[in-house]
């Protein structure tokens, strides 16, 4: 879920739209996204 989540995210489609689409709340949608961006950021600046 988490993957596809991330995909459908890079595609530029809206957090809001994915939960509807995959049935889950926006909020973890923006966790999901969160989590992945905060990790990049972090491998980035290394």
């Amino acid at each position: 879920m988490r993957k596809k989540i991330k995909e459908l995210r890079e595609k530029g489609i809206g957090s809001s739209v994915i939960a509807r689409q995959m049935n889950i709340g926006r909020s973890t949608v923006y966790k999901i996204t969160q989590v992945a961006t905060s990790k990049r950021d972090r491998k980035s600046s290394n």
